[in-house]
């Protein structure tokens, strides 16, 4: 039997073309083998090749599994019935559909045409399980676009706390500053009322800019 690689995004016409080439029956020499898979490459490459049939005879002549075993895993997956007992509103003809499918994909060996067939029967479950991805996928990204707005957020009430932050220290400056220049000896009766005026106003001015930033958070 040929190896079978699974390889990620190859169509069915690939995947027969690969294992069908005469060259996979060489080395473990079958003159038998070598002799059906020269026919069937054969056809292969010709315009329009009939797949199912292909597929059939390379499923018997070549002793090929065209379906590999992470399909079978994830169609299993997708019709098993428990996936559809809780579902609410009861759907009973889903879980009628997902029993019989089940039953199906579970045989020891499953051949292309019958995978095609049950594939053609799940649809509506595949439907299910495709719209139900769209769901998580809107659900995910309206969680990522919350949390972006959550960073802005913080980093703009960050950034308002910091602008309040050098207001507090240049008025601290600026009050030293004054106080300095009161306590001067020369300072005058008149010059140190009107720096007690100016730091009154600057002050209620500075406070109002504080409690802005702080409230804009």
């Amino acid at each position: 039997m040929a190896q079978y690689i699974l390889i990620k995004g190859e169509t069915i016409l690939e995947r027969l073309k690969r294992l069908c080439n005469p060259t996979n029956y060489m080395d473990n020499y079958d003159k038998e083998k070598v002799s059906a898979a020269n026919i069937i490459y054969a056809k292969l490459l010709s315009p329009n090749p009939d797949i199912e049939t292909l597929a059939t005879q390379a499923e018997d002549k070549l002793e090929i599994q065209i379906i590999d075993a992470f399909q079978i895993k994830d169609l299993k997956d997708k019709v098993h019935p428990k996936n559809f007992m809780l579902m609410q509103p009861y759907n009973e003809k889903m879980v009628a559909l997902a029993n019989e499918l089940y039953s199906k994909i579970t045989k020891s060996h499953i051949r292309y045409t019958d995978y095609l067939e049950i594939i053609d029967m799940a649809k509506p479950i595949l439907d299910y399980w495709e719209e139900k991805e769209k769901e998580e996928q809107e659900l995910e990204k309206a969680k990522i676009k919350k949390e972006m707005e959550m960073e802005r957020t913080y980093k703009e009430q960050q950034k308002r706390i910091e602008n309040a932050k050098r207001v507090i220290e240049r008025f601290d400056e600026m009050n030293k500053c004054i106080e300095t220049i009161i306590l001067e000896e020369e300072s005058t009766e008149h010059t140190k009322n009107v720096l007690k005026i100016w730091i009154i106003v600057f002050l209620t001015i500075t406070l109002c800019g504080i409690i802005w930033s702080i409230v804009s958070c």
